[in-house]
């Protein structure tokens, strides 16, 4: 299934996490969310809401009890009625916490897994080459690429298959510090034809 649009409404409360930050965040039923490809821009402060829905479709089932909701979540792909369980089946958070970006190997070994599982026709220098990543920390853990971190994060994905990259909410002084690499991979991924969701400071 290539997905062209999603659409989400919730309500509850959601304790947020990244590597940067906590927020204890919620979501309200008389909010609707609709994604489209390419880059949706969410600007707002920490605890608004533009995290937690980032959140609910990318992290729901890794880390349930970060989760408390009230009645069945309703979401929507391509316009037609689907679930939570079957959304996180084409997301990713771009973040440390994601299990997928694991700890000690590094991102050519994890890219070649994601690759062979998911017969791809690419290698893993393909997938180098088409996020421009280093030579040198393509080969390191995702821990250890500094702030070529959300490229490797999205390599890895897009090797799995994913079709939807969910940010965590950036301040406006951390969005600016992986300015280069941030709106690179942003272009990148707009060329694919993926969704992005960024909640990002004002």
């Amino acid at each position: 299934m290539k997905i062209e649009k999603i659409s989400v409404i919730g309500d509850g409360f959601v304790s947020c996490r990244s590597g940067f930050y906590r927020s204890e965040n919620i979501l309200s039923e008389h909010t609707r969310y609709n994604f489209t490809k390419g880059v949706n821009r969410l600007e707002g402060d920490i605890d608004d809401e533009n995290w937690s829905v980032s959140y609910l479709l990318s992290m729901h089932s890794i880390r349930p009890k970060d989760f408390i909701l009230f009645g069945d979540v309703k979401v929507e792909i391509n316009g037609e009625a689907s679930t939570l369980a079957e959304i996180e089946k084409y997301t990713c958070y771009m973040d440390s916490l994601y299990p997928d970006f694991g700890k000690r190997k590094t991102v050519r070994q994890l890219v070649t897994v994601g690759l062979k599982n998911n017969k791809m026709t690419e290698t893993a220098d393909n997938l180098r080459e088409m996020f421009c990543m280093s030579m040198d920390r393509f080969d390191r853990p995702v821990r250890a690429v500094g702030n070529e971190r959300y490229k490797a994060m999205a390599a890895i994905g897009y090797s799995r298959g994913k079709q939807v990259y969910c940010f965590p909410w950036l301040s406006k002084s951390r969005f600016d510090y992986f300015h280069g690499n941030m709106t690179g991979l942003l272009e990148i991924l707009e060329r694919l034809g993926v969704v992005v969701i960024l909640p990002v400071g004002k």
